[in-house]
């Protein structure tokens, strides 16, 4: 039976390279993922059990390939090991995707987590052999900023990568989140402040925790972080500071006890139904699956025992309402509204 998994499964990736990568036999399907820090997330543990469910149904073989530093030789390796069907995991990846889209046209590609773009910023281009699955990241947005303001912080703050393909619609459903609850507690307009910081990219750097340090000095209570890496250095500077973090993209909560909530997706069952997918007779790409609460396939896991207001009742009562469509997480607001005060802090 299908079922939303929250990314803190005891299977470790470590294990499932031993016997996803080695030798040079032949496989049908690939995942590869975009950097070797991503390998050490739940969310590629659950890739990987995608794809390893799929070629246990179908009797063939799979291999997993992590990227160290060269994309396209990474998928190229893939391919050349006969991969009919890859799987490409990561954030800020859409350029490469694109590029490998292209040079391995006879190859089916599915990428997870964004779109193919010929560069950066441009319109999509999914390619007829290649389909997307992407997670309703608004709605967890959304989810969070209510839970986050209606547990009292009303300076929040919100950190991500500019060459992120997911970090706008979070924010705009964590702003949109955030609004409401202000709204159900009665709070006056402008009463809850979200700062925001952009850095360059997700990488592991002391500028992205010294910035962290510094919203929580300024008084952000509570700093929901998109991207692993940023989410790293953001989770050391709350451990520092003694102030919590959210989740966004994966789920932290076993990880430190500075998370107070993290993200959830159903992408064991994803990565496995796009397999199916593209390797069915009559096989047409060039789109993109979109899920969310409906479908149950996103959610926030949330430690309730260091929450108070915000308990499973509300969270069960909030989703329930993004199911039925009776709420809807906007993707494109990022500019504040009547009670969220929105600063931006230019990227250095």
């Amino acid at each position: 039976m299908k079922k939303l998994l929250s990314m803190t499964m005891a299977c470790l990736l470590s294990l499932s390279l031993l016997t996803g990568c080695g030798g040079g036999e032949k496989i049908s399907e690939a995942l590869v993922i975009s950097n070797p820090e991503l390998a050490n997330d739940q969310s590629a543990n659950l890739a990987w059990l995608g794809v390893q469910n799929y070629a246990a149904h179908s009797s063939t073989d799979a291999g997993l390939f992590i990227n160290d530093g060269d994309f396209q030789g990474t998928v190229s390796k893939a391919a050349g090991r006969g991969a009919q069907a890859i799987v490409c995991l990561g954030d800020g990846i859409d350029t490469d995707v694109w590029k490998a889209q292209q040079k391995h046209s006879k190859t089916a590609f599915v990428y997870v987590g964004g779109e193919p773009r010929r560069e950066a910023g441009a319109q999509a281009d999914i390619a007829a052999n290649t389909i997307c699955v992407n997670f309703d990241a608004a709605q967890i947005g959304y989810l969070a900023g209510y839970a986050a303001v209606l547990e009292g912080n009303t300076h929040l703050g919100f950190i991500s990568a500019a060459d992120s393909s997911t970090a706008k619609a979070y924010e705009s459903g964590f702003i949109a989140g955030a609004d409401q609850a202000a709204l159900t507690m009665n709070l006056p307009a402008g009463t809850v402040v979200v700062d925001e910081v952009t850095v360059l990219s997700d990488v592991m750097s002391p500028i992205t925790m010294e910035k962290a340090l510094k919203l929580y000095r300024g008084g952000a209570s509570v700093i929901m972080a998109c991207g692993e890496n940023i989410l790293r250095m953001t989770v050391k500077a709350a451990e520092t500071a003694g102030k919590k973090v959210i989740s966004a993209g994966s789920d932290w909560t076993s990880r430190s006890d500075s998370v107070l909530m993290g993200s959830t997706f159903n992408l064991e069952d994803a990565v496995q139904d796009a397999l199916e997918r593209v390797n069915s007779e009559g096989f047409e790409g060039g789109s993109t699956i979109f899920s969310g609460a409906a479908a149950g396939s996103i959610g926030l896991k949330c430690r309730y025992d260091k929450m108070g207001s915000f308990n499973s009742t509300s969270y069960d009562a909030l989703y329930a309402s993004l199911a039925a469509g009776s709420v809807t997480a906007p993707e494109d607001n990022t500019e504040g509204t009547e009670h969220v005060t929105v600063n931006k802090t230019p990227m250095a």
